[in-house]
């Protein structure tokens, strides 16, 4: 049996059974305003329970923590998150290039690179991509809805001109 970086305390599976709801509830949260890390959902629910049952071990004279635990258990879900989308960042490429045989697909792909400015750019390329509209990416990136207008159609017009020449 495989042993865990914590000692489990006894009555770990009554507080996972007890807190479960509550973990798949952050867990759906978190996912619903980032759609992109939908394959991260397994590991997000697994650091939930685990942060549920260590916070909760630790708070033994409390009788309603509820409150604690979900704010040890979302903050444990956004580190978890945001330390997985930068290990994704460093390993993967920037987009997803077709194979070499659609050389013109992936030169446009390497036409829109070069006119992002930084990653936000490139964050909303992708949404839009995704099929997000430019509100539905606001929201999601959690800038100003002008902002982000402003930024796409600067953007756009920048890779308009590219092609143009």
């Amino acid at each position: 049996m495989r042993r865990l970086w914590f000692p489990v305390p006894p009555d770990a599976s009554d507080i996972v059974t007890q807190h479960a709801p509550l973990a798949v509830r952050l867990v759906k949260n978190y996912l619903h305003y980032h759609p992109g890390s939908e394959y991260l959902a397994d590991d997000l629910l697994s650091v939930a329970l685990l942060t549920i049952v260590q916070t909760r071990s630790k708070l033994k004279n409390i009788k309603k923590p509820t409150s604690f635990l979900a704010v040890s258990a979302r903050r444990a879900i956004y580190a978890y998150a945001r330390k997985e989308e930068r290990a994704d960042r460093q390993q993967t490429e920037l987009w997803d290039v077709p194979d070499e045989g659609d050389a013109e697909l992936a030169d446009l792909y390497e036409l829109l690179d070069k006119c992002c400015e930084s990653t936000t750019d490139r964050d909303i390329l992708r949404l839009r991509e995704a099929g997000l509209t430019l509100k539905k990416t606001a929201s999601v990136m959690h800038i100003k809805y002008s902002e982000l207008r402003t930024r796409y159609y600067r953007l756009k017009k920048k890779v308009f001109q590219a092609l143009q020449s």
